[in-house]
């Protein structure tokens, strides 16, 4: 143990102990919040991708394909993922989803590769495929668009035949209340007249 001149202590340490701390420290520190990583095996099963027994439900796979994207998305990827890695493993994880609900086309099988396999051979390539994801992209918000478009045009037809039924409605109401009000008033001046006519012949009469 050493003094120095401003009063604090030292303590010399043996390197191979200090070291052993450290190594005992990294151990016990959890190496990933992830609760799903994507399997180190080589041409992993889609069960395996997604963390699912064989005889999942589709409502346990739907639901964790959400978790998969909220994860593995490449626009949320961890930045020390290189690109062209997060995006092979989120297309490694599209196709196992494909799979697992029977709509893999014949022939197509990039679930079974890993996403090494699966990374792009150049930076044009990479280029490439980034172009058509963010084209897809595109063309799904677009197709969002015109379902709220469509929507809101149905909406406003249904209020306008909404609003032409009940103005239609009341105006037939009001006739048929104003034609039991003169309904009366007209019988009565029928009545008067005939008792007008009735009382002129019998002047008439009696006059002769």
């Amino acid at each position: 143990m050493l003094i120095t001149r401003y009063g604090y202590k030292l303590r010399w340490v043996d390197p191979k102990t200090l070291a052993g701390q450290v190594l005992r420290r990294a151990s016990t520190t959890p190496k990933s919040t992830n609760p799903f990583p994507f399997p180190s095996t080589p041409h992993p099963t889609p069960h395996q991708i997604f963390h699912l027994p064989i005889n999942a439900s589709e409502g346990d796979i739907k639901a964790r394909y959400f978790d998969l994207v909220r994860i593995y998305h490449p626009d949320k990827a961890n930045p020390s993922i290189p690109p062209e890695d997060a995006h092979a493993t989120f297309q490694s994880i599209t196709a196992a989803y494909d799979s697992l609900r029977g709509k893999t086309p014949p022939g197509l099988s990039l679930f079974s590769a890993t996403p090494q396999d699966l990374r792009p051979r150049t930076t044009a390539e990479w280029r490439a495929m980034r172009m058509k994801r963010e084209a897809l992209y595109a063309g799904s918000d677009e197709r969002w668009k015109d379902k709220v478009i469509l929507a809101g045009l149905l909406v406003t037809v249904a209020i306008l035949v909404g609003q032409i039924f009940i103005t239609k409605r009341q105006a037939l109401a009001e006739a048929m209340a104003q034609s039991k009000h003169t309904k009366p008033l007209r019988e009565g001046s029928e009545m008067s007249q005939a008792n007008f006519d009735t009382t002129r012949l019998e002047a008439r009469d009696s006059e002769t």
